[in-house]
């Protein structure tokens, strides 16, 4: 009985987290600059509206400079919410579609992708968490970032 009392509960919170998005203003709480502690350098999660989409990027900052390591944009499509990652250096995308998002949080999936194959985002407070998890080469890993503001 607690087992479809769980799956009952779960079902309703995916049906009411999952709304049709209408702009990616619904999702403002994402940005501004982020930043966490990383071996004793600086990581820089920075998201921006630019027109119709959230614009970002993931950067190291050291003493010497600052060294961007990929860059997002979050966009609407007739599908939903969509997350274009682009790693620097590297010529091809990855596309992530919306699953599932409410007020401070949205997942992002894609089971085609290398690793991560699922991406979450959510506001906790004055921070954010960031959760990649997936399968790599067989094996499952789940790693979170937690950002502050800055």
């Amino acid at each position: 009985m607690k087992k479809i009392s769980l799956i009952t509960a779960l079902f309703f919170l995916m049906v009411s987290c999952n709304q049709e998005p209408k702009s990616v203003t619904e999702l403002t709480w994402l940005t501004g600059q982020w930043t966490r502690d990383f071996n004793g350098n600086t990581q820089l999660e920075k998201w921006t509206m630019v027109n119709d989409s959230l614009v970002g990027s993931s950067s190291f900052i050291t003493s010497a400079d600052t060294t961007i390591m990929t860059n997002y944009k979050i966009y609407v499509t007739s599908e939903g919410f969509t997350l274009k990652v682009q790693e620097v250096g590297f010529e091809n995308e990855t596309n992530y579609a919306s699953i599932a998002h409410s007020q401070d949080s949205i997942l992002f999936y894609n089971a085609t992708a290398n690793w991560p194959q699922s991406v979450t985002y959510k506001a906790v407070s004055d921070k954010i968490q960031l959760t990649i998890d997936g399968n790599d080469r067989g094996m499952h890993k789940n790693v979170k970032f937690t950002y502050m503001k800055n």
